[in-house]
């Protein structure tokens, strides 16, 4: 298998030549890995495929910048005290007949000076990461094209620590775990475990976090650094031959390397001559003179791991190019989406857009199952929904919290009230004029509450407008479409709101400039007035008025006994005998001759009303808040201390009526059971057809003028370049997606290439 072809390829398998190519099927494995990794760079974090590659792990005094400087053959890491490398560095050697490095995201610019490669990695890590401690797992992408190199890739990853030191975090110790960890996991990643020989192998914290993902060591290469610096007598000829009981053995071997001391990087010696100072090291060293072929020296390592990495690609092949396949697509069907530049595709994409805002508008209003999701585990009402709520919750109770009789609920009100609308000389009767005057006033206070709810359904319809650019993500590809698409809306539903609210105004209007009093509903309609008046009233010369506070049950029960006994006399048609008449009506008032006679019956007094007229003053009351009682004690003996209780529909009007006189009293009384009735009746059929009319003339005219006006209005030539700009970072996008897909379609091909040769 693939572990067994890596073991032997470890061992000491040579390639064919001396820069380690077996052929050029070989050769183009590596750079088809570099390309993925340009193109999963470019894409950022969200796309990723499980590639092949070489990961450096080590403590930062192991030496690893050191070794990767030696395997490339030029300075160009940062180093200095504490954490240098705080992200990914993708190094990719390129064999080129130029020497150069070039980073990926500076787009094709060349550094011929490697000082200024070291420069613009500090930059570009800064840049990201701040000036501090702060790290990312974004990578750095650099090229380094040379006459000196073989190809190869590896990923230099931050320095491991076991505490933290001057200014790092607390955290910065289990940070820096994790980003290794999240590189060398992969099955298909290679690691490159660096420790310095001088010091117990046993705690080699790169050979620890390899042990904790890899747990039999059949991806793990070990590199020994150091091997100079070892005291006297003792050298690692057991370790690189695995015979050292207390060091881990790995499959893949150990390979010592001698890395350019401090002296040599402060004077600047270059890698070549480092080189043959290495090489001169193991072959006059009497330990490490057998091994030099086999275990020893930075050109043998390099070998091994371009053996390695391409086993370790041709073995994934297949997994690539299905993984690759998919993310082509994926990235074509983004590329497809982004705003093209020719008129015709603008102005077709303009017209789906503005259709889309209209559809969704539409939608929000009436939404699906499928847009009832819950939005953080939490439902959010619909507009719709909370549009109904408005008409069903909070139009009814601001309605009724309307009182009929804000303005008249006073004394000096009632009085002036009523004896204006008598004028000169009085009258006997309660006059039509007080009480439409009275409705007049209540009516109009219910076009508050009704425009207060057509002013909350605005405030619904906007916050939609609003929200239907947000869902369909226009801002992010074209900000000057989604701006005039919201405040084009916002106007057609305020011109909408305009109309409503107008209708409304003439739908109270209406109820104002005709009071009903005919109505089918109104009580003044159904029961005979001078019955009404009756009922209030017998002879109530000299009575006073005081609350009720005590109602005697017998004498209820007597009087609906007395009740119900005239109305059984009514129905048989018979008639009370005089002296029954005398006790059940002892003296007919003033307010009786209002139902057409002045005397007795005999005298032409009008009969009885029918028993289903023979309704009482508190049974036309919707609540007793309220009692008074109209005692007679100025009266004939007959009437001495009689009283009859009265139920006031209002009580504000207790105070206001307690010095009127008893027939003032009645009077009040009559008027503003009338005016709560009529009032209700209105209140009523407001309710149900305020909402009629709202949804008529706002939300269903704002829906409409969208659907049309928008379309006409922002589809024309003239306004499609204007429209269709797109922001600075839709074509940024542009450029990242072509430039992958690029990378995307160039290493298919390669794929394809070499499984035709592989058939062949």
């Amino acid at each position: 298998g693939v572990a067994a072809a890596e073991s032997a390829a470890a061992a000491g398998a040579a390639p064919s030549n001396e820069r380690g190519v077996e052929s050029s099927e070989m050769t183009s494995l590596i750079p088809l890995i570099n390309k993925l990794q340009d193109a999963m760079s470019i894409l950022g974090n969200g796309t990723s495929i499980d590639l092949p590659q070489i990961a450096v792990v080590g403590s930062q005094s192991a030496g690893k910048s050191s070794v990767l400087e030696n395997i490339v053959g030029k300075s160009f890491l940062p180093r200095g005290s504490g954490i240098v490398t705080r992200r990914p560095c993708v190094v990719q050697l390129i064999h080129d007949t130029e020497e150069y490095g070039m980073f990926l995201h500076q787009h094709g610019r060349r550094f011929y000076n490697f000082a200024d490669v070291c420069s613009e990695i500090e930059a570009e890590t800064s840049r990201l990461c701040g000036s501090n401690y702060g790290l990312s797992t974004q990578p750095i992408n650099l090229q380094i094209h040379s006459p000196n190199v073989v190809n190869l890739t590896l990923v230099d990853l931050p320095g491991s620590v076991l505490n933290p030191v001057g200014d790092q975090p607390a955290s910065i110790v289990s940070d820096i775990e994790s980003m290794l960890l999240s590189y060398i996991g992969s099955p298909n990643t290679i690691i490159l475990a660096i420790s310095a020989a001088n010091a117990d192998l046993a705690t080699s914290s790169a050979l620890s976090l390899a042990r904790r993902v890899d747990p039999h060591g059949e991806r793990t290469l070990g590199v020994l650094t150091k091997v100079d610096l070892m005291d006297d007598g003792t050298d690692a000829s057991l370790i690189l031959q695995q015979r050292d009981p207390k060091v881990p053995s790995l499959p893949l071997g150990y390979v010592a390397v001698v890395n350019r001391s401090q002296r040599d990087i402060q004077e600047k010696v270059d890698i070549i001559h480092a080189r043959e100072s290495e090489m001169r090291f193991f072959k006059q060293h009497p330990a490490y003179s057998p091994l030099v072929h086999n275990c020893c020296t930075t050109p043998l390592l390099v070998k091994k791991l371009v053996t390695l990495l391409q086993s370790r690609i041709r073995a994934a092949l297949p997994g690539l190019r299905t993984a690759v396949g998919e993310m082509l697509r994926e990235q074509r069907e983004a590329l497809a989406a982004l705003p093209a530049s020719d008129m015709g595709s603008k102005k077709r994409k303009l017209v789906e857009l503005v259709l889309g805002f209209s559809e969704t508008f539409r939608s929000l209003l009436k939404p699906n199952a499928a847009d009832n999701a819950a939005e953080d585990g939490v439902f959010v009402i619909a507009p719709g929904a909370m549009i109904e709520r408005i008409f069903t919750l909070q139009l009814p109770q601001d309605m009724r919290a309307v009182d009929a009789l804000h303005d008249v609920s006073k004394k000096q009100n009632i009085q002036v009230l009523v004896e204006n609308v008598k004028g000169l000389g009085g009258g006997l009767f309660l006059p039509d004029q007080a009480l439409t005057s009275i409705l007049r006033t209540s009516v109009r206070r219910l076009e508050e509450p009704a425009q207060r709810c057509c002013s909350s359904v605005l405030d619904q319809l906007v916050q939609l407008a609003e929200k239907c650019s947000e869902k369909m993500r226009i801002y992010e590809l074209f900000p000057s479409l989604a701006l005039e698409l919201t405040s084009r809306a916002k106007e057609l539903i305020h011109d909408s709101y305009v109309t409503a609210a107008a209708q409304i105004s003439t739908m109270v209007a209406m109820e104002t400039s005709r009071i009903d009093l005919s109505h089918e509903d109104f009580i003044g309609s159904k029961v005979n007035m001078a019955q009404l008046y009756n009922e209030a009233s017998q002879d109530v010369s000299g009575a006073r008025i005081r609350p009720n506070r005590r109602r005697n049950p017998s004498s209820d029960v007597q009087q609906q006994q007395q009740q119900q006994q005239q109305l059984q006399g009514a129905q048989q048609g018979g008639s009370p005998t005089n002296g029954q008449q005398q006790q059940q009506q002892p003296k007919r008032g003033l307010f009786q001759r209002l139902g057409g006679g002045g005397g007795d019956q005999g005298q032409g007094a009008s009969p009885p009303p029918p028993p289903q007229q023979q309704q009482s003053l508190s049974q036309l009351a919707e609540g007793e808040e309220t009692t008074v009682s109209l005692r007679q004690d100025g009266g004939s003996g007959n009437y001495a201390g009689n009283r009859q209780s009265m139920v006031l529909s209002n009580p504000k009007l207790l105070q206001a009526v307690q010095d009127l006189p008893p027939e003032r009293v009645v009077e009040i009384e009559l008027l503003v059971r009338l005016v709560t009735n009529y009032f209700s009746i209105i209140t009523k059929q407001l309710t149900d057809t305020v909402p009629k009319a709202v949804v008529l003339l706002l939300v269903n005219a704002s829906t409409e003028a969208i659907s049309k006006r928008l379309l006409e209005e922002l589809t024309g030539d003239e306004m499609v370049d204007q429209l269709m700009s797109v922001g600075e970072g839709v074509a940024q996008k542009r450029q990242e997606l072509e430039q992958a897909i690029t990378l995307l379609e160039d290493v298919m091909r390669a794929m394809e290439a070499i499984q035709r040769g592989a058939v062949a």
